[in-house]
């Protein structure tokens, strides 16, 4: 109509793709000759097969119910992708179908669209009104009883449309009660894998752990057996040493003997002072000549003994002492050992 110039039953503005070729496989082109005699499914195929070789993109394809003629399920699905290849490889394609897989199919589509052919139930004539987004119902019972087929045949074919009806939704409901099975089947084989692949990880890590607590335990125990038998030791010889100093100093007769016994006893660099306390060295000297006592004071002097002394007089610059001892009277040095009586220790003998 567009290339004859013929008026178009569409809206202003509306374009019109043009064409160089129009192909079509419209009707039922079945024969009953016996040599290459062709039923109504081998004549569409055909059909199909010359108009996929010729399809290009300036070309117009009409199709009648195409993949009709053979199983609902496979002619549907047959239909579906011939309709695939015709929109990527033709300009354009017009379809009609009562397939519901088809209409399904073009409704889930991107570069497809459906519409409807109107159908007055009560005239049971098409009024040939196109409704664009919409997909028709074949209508065939109501066209059945206005065309006078007997009552009881139509009610028949209602009850079995119905048990037909649901059986597609019961085997529809089966199909997803079963996929949702498998999927659950499949999350838990997934789940139960990572449970014991966390269950073989967790009995490495105690078996480890185990490993290491009876590491601990052993050294643990090897070491408090060495601690104790160190402390065994040193108790041992503690007793020695002070069993071998009670020997030498009941062998001893005068004080320069025990001061003797005691000095070889004490560690290196360490003296007796005084007062008969075990001290460095170093802090004897040191306390010894930061402290001059002054006349008067009385003073321990280790080389007179335990005794007190009085001092007398003092000799800072060579770092000496003269005191008294009833009524004798020394002159003693600091570094020989003198210590300063506490008084109040010493009042009571006065």
């Amino acid at each position: 109509m567009a290339r004859a110039g013929l008026y178009l039953p569409c809206e202003a503005g509306c374009e019109i793709p043009f064409f160089r070729h129009v192909i079509a496989d419209l009707g039922d082109s079945q024969t009953l000759e016996l040599d290459g005699g062709l039923s109504t499914f081998g004549a569409h195929l055909k059909g199909l097969q010359r108009i996929l070789d010729a399809a290009t993109d300036d070309t117009l394809v009409l199709l009648d119910e195409p993949g009709s003629g053979t199983d609902p399920a496979e002619g549907a699905s047959l239909a579906v992708a011939v309709l695939n290849k015709l929109s990527r490889t033709s300009r354009l394609t017009i379809a009609t179908s009562h397939y519901e897989e088809v209409k399904e199919a073009t409704l889930a589509s991107d570069t497809a669209q459906v519409a409807a052919v109107e159908f007055d139930l009560q005239s049971l004539q098409p009024t040939y009104r196109l409704l664009w987004g919409e997909t028709g119902k074949s209508n065939a019972l109501h066209i059945a009883a206005g065309l006078g087929l007997e009552p009881s045949i139509l009610a028949e074919a209602r009850i079995a449309l119905a048990k037909a009806d649901a059986n597609a939704e019961v085997d529809a409901s089966g199909a997803i009660a079963r996929e949702n099975r498998a999927k659950l089947a499949s999350a838990l084989d997934e789940e139960c894998d990572v449970q014991l692949a966390r269950r073989a990880a967790a009995a490495a890590t105690l078996e480890e752990t185990r490993a290491l607590f009876d590491e601990v335990r052993s050294k643990s125990a090897h070491l408090d057996l060495r601690k104790q038998i160190i402390r065994d030791d040193a108790n041992n010889e503690i007793e020695r040493k002070i069993e071998e100093a009670r020997e030498l100093l009941a062998a001893c007769d005068t004080r320069e003997d025990v001061d003797d016994v005691v000095g070889a006893a004490l560690p290196a660099g360490w003296v007796v002072d005084a007062s008969g306390e075990a001290v460095p060295g170093d802090s004897l000297d040191s306390a010894s000549s930061r402290w001059i006592p002054e006349i008067g004071t009385l003073v321990v002097v280790r080389q007179l003994g335990s005794a007190e002394a009085e001092v007398i007089e003092v000799h800072p610059d060579a770092n000496e002492i003269t005191v008294k001892l009833g009524r004798i009277s020394t002159r003693v040095s600091l570094a020989s050992g003198v210590s300063k009586v506490d008084v109040s220790k010493t009042s009571w003998r006065r």
